[in-house]
């Protein structure tokens, strides 16, 4: 990554506006937790970076009547270029799947209990 001369900031996604009191609530809880501080104006970052600052924006995702809040790192622009960009993908190759293959690579670890009755014996077309 090139040394940067000035802060970069980007714009964060609508998405959070429309879902700002989810996003508050999942900030609050990770500020509870002690996973995430602030906030903080550019000169206070700046100091605790020592330096200009590069600010990927944020978009709202809502799952399950949840909103996750996920930072864009493949914003760029003309006067940088994405934060994506600078990983070597040969270092930290990426593959995309589905569930069932995440479901494939750990269901050799999965232990199925199944439910028994009063006598210890598993009742049969039982599924857990």
């Amino acid at each position: 990554m090139p040394a940067l001369t000035k802060s970069i900031i980007y714009q964060n996604h609508s998405s959070l506006l429309e879902h700002m009191p989810g996003v508050m609530e999942t900030i609050n809880k990770e500020m509870d937790a002690g996973l995430i501080s602030g906030p903080f104006s550019l000169p206070e970052i700046e100091s605790i970076c020592r330096g200009p600052v590069v600010m990927s924006p944020l978009i709202a995702v809502v799952q399950s009547e949840k909103v996750r809040i996920c930072r864009n790192l493949s914003k760029g622009s003309v006067e940088m270029d994405s934060i994506n960009s600078f990983v070597d993908k040969v270092d930290f190759p990426t593959l995309f799947g589905c569930a069932s293959n995440v479901a494939n690579i750990v269901s050799p670890f999965i232990i199925i209990i199944h439910p028994v009755d009063s006598q210890g014996v598993i009742p049969r077309n039982s599924c857990i």
